[in-house]
């Protein structure tokens, strides 16, 4: 009897733990790690695609990292061409293939046999229309209240300070005449039907993700290790490189252009130690932010091309909540190992991946501090803020003194 080729997946922006996933998952279920990083994949940025170590691999065979020269063109196609061969061959050893990453066009193109990202004509919704016209014109509401009229099954998703977001949302129904819920709906169910099927048996894919606020930090701490263990002269080795290169993977790399000020004052010799630093100081600050901007555009991805669990009857997606890491075993590894289990013996059904992914989608308002969270993770976030608890303990302090001023009046009355 042939063996089911079951694939397992990792995905997830960067900073998420995807990796660290990656890595217990094979030592577990004896696999090997495919690397879908399409920077990962070059030779010589090991510190600035923070690519895996040999210490942090701990003996599990990692494929598809650092084995493309960085003057060689590249793209997806060749990607699928080099990266199917050794998924079967992994299958033909009777080992477990773990697919870990953020590159959501390489993890697709692995799974689905071909893509078109290609988006449905949009038809008018002739009475929606005419619904929506005296609410996108009136003066009476403001533009949340105006969204959650319109379509209140997006503006759940968004928080009501979030302008840009909003007026998006509420342009989308000016221009399109229908809401933009059913937009990204239309849009979801086009682009799946000219998918092709599944290229495996099986495929299960873990998406890691965590409180944004708590990314942000994690992925600024890490800017700052990749400088000290030594992402300058990378920087400067990879640059003196790629000159006069045409492969334009200079501009990609997240890191060239935020140095470019830095690079330039090094190349020139330059004797001005204090420029030099307050270049490599305004580097890091971009790189900061362009890695935390990177992470939404990963997120975005994620969600539109790969949360798709309800359409293939043998695809499974399901989300994880790394923003807490002390509580890894309990709200990681341990789902993870009792989804695997129900996968790979054929028990696993969408009723049981869907129970996990609501809990996300409900708005929480601290009274305290009058603010409105999106999610549990990020009300939790919230609670344990040190603004929370100060002003959680200014008010505490303010009752108190309340009662004890109320007490003394009672007294000398």
């Amino acid at each position: 009897m042939i063996k089911p080729k079951m694939l397992i997946a990792v995905s997830g922006c960067t900073g998420t733990g995807k990796t660290k996933l990656g890595i217990e998952l094979a030592k577990k279920y004896d696999g090997e790690v495919i690397s879908a990083d399409s920077m990962q994949i070059y030779k010589g940025l090991d510190i600035i695609t923070n690519t895996v170590t040999e210490e942090e691999a701990a003996g599990i065979k990692h494929h598809c990292i650092s084995f493309v020269a960085p003057e060689e063109q590249y793209n997806v196609i060749k990607f699928i061409n080099h990266t199917i061969p050794i998924i079967r061959d992994i299958f033909e050893r009777d080992k477990t293939p773990i697919i870990v990453g953020g590159t959501a066009y390489y993890i697709e193109a692995l799974l689905w046999e071909f893509t078109l990202y290609d988006q449905s004509e949009m038809c008018k919704d002739d009475e929606y229309v005419k619904k929506s016209i005296p609410i996108l014109e009136s003066r009476l509401m403001n533009d949340y209240d105006k969204l959650k009229q319109l379509d209140p099954t997006h503006a759940q998703f968004l928080h009501p300070n979030d302008s840009r977001k909003i007026k998006r949302s509420l342009d989308i129904i000016k221009k399109h005449g229908i809401s933009h819920s059913v937009l990204l709906n239309r849009q979801h169910q086009s682009s799946i039907a000219k998918r092709g099927k599944l290229r495996w048996d099986g495929a299960l894919l873990f998406s890691v993700e965590c409180n944004q606020e708590v990314l942000d930090k994690r992925l600024d701490l890490r800017t700052e290790k990749m400088v000290e263990l030594g992402l300058q002269t990378e920087l400067d080795m990879f640059s003196s490189k790629m000159q006069n290169s045409e492969s334009g993977l200079l501009h990609q790399v997240i890191g060239f252009k935020e140095f470019k000020s830095y690079l330039k004052l090094k190349q020139s010799d330059s004797n001005n130690s204090k420029a030099l630093e307050e270049a490599l100081k305004e580097g890091i600050e971009k790189m900061k932010t362009v890695t935390k901007r990177y992470s939404r555009k990963q997120i975005r991805w994620i969600k539109n091309r790969l949360q798709q669990d309800n359409v293939c009857p043998n695809y499974y997606f399901r989300r994880l909540d790394s923003t807490f890491p002390e509580k890894w075993e309990q709200v990681i590894s341990c789902p993870v190992y009792d989804t695997v289990e129900r996968f790979f013996s054929r028990t696993l059904d969408k009723s049981f991946i869907d129970t996990f992914q609501q809990p996300r989608r409900t708005t929480h308002c601290c009274k305290i501090c009058d603010v409105t969270c999106i999610g549990e993770d990020s009300f939790s976030v919230h609670m344990q803020s040190r603004k929370h608890r100060r002003k959680k303990a200014y008010k505490n302090r303010t009752l108190i003194y309340d009662k004890s001023e109320t007490i003394e009046k009672e007294k000398v009355v």
